[in-house]
């Protein structure tokens, strides 16, 4: 079967939206092989939606983020994200993003970052 969706597209700009970890666009988003970057910001996510693993830019400002769940996780080729204002303690996890370059926390409750050996 083929899907609707045979063009190539890069980038999707989804700001201000009502989406939701359960929202179908996660479907719609995996049949785009070529996507890297999506753009999340204002969409009162509390959760990050399931992300094709080959996002190399993620941008989830202005959401109502707490903690950095599985689903960012698993985007290990994730180079830029961006977290600002959201309600971030705690980011140390990211460090297992190995190819993560730009990290955007600004108006957010991060109150530690470890510096790691690996690092």
């Amino acid at each position: 079967a083929h899907s609707k969706f045979e063009f190539e597209l890069i980038e999707i700009d989804l700001t201000g939206n009502k989406l939701q970890k359960t929202s179908e666009i996660s479907k719609v988003l995996f049949s785009f092989h070529f996507l890297k970057k999506i753009n999340l910001a204002f969409n009162n996510l509390s959760e990050c939606l399931e992300l094709p693993p080959q996002i190399e830019s993620l941008i989830l400002n202005n959401n109502k983020l707490k903690k950095i769940d599985d689903t960012i996780l698993t985007l290990k080729s994730l180079v830029t994200i961006d977290l600002s204002n959201n309600s971030l303690q705690d980011v140390t996890s990211l460090i297992i993003l190995t190819k993560l370059k730009h990290v955007f926390l600004k108006n957010n409750k991060v109150n530690c970052l470890q510096k790691s050996d690996e690092i």
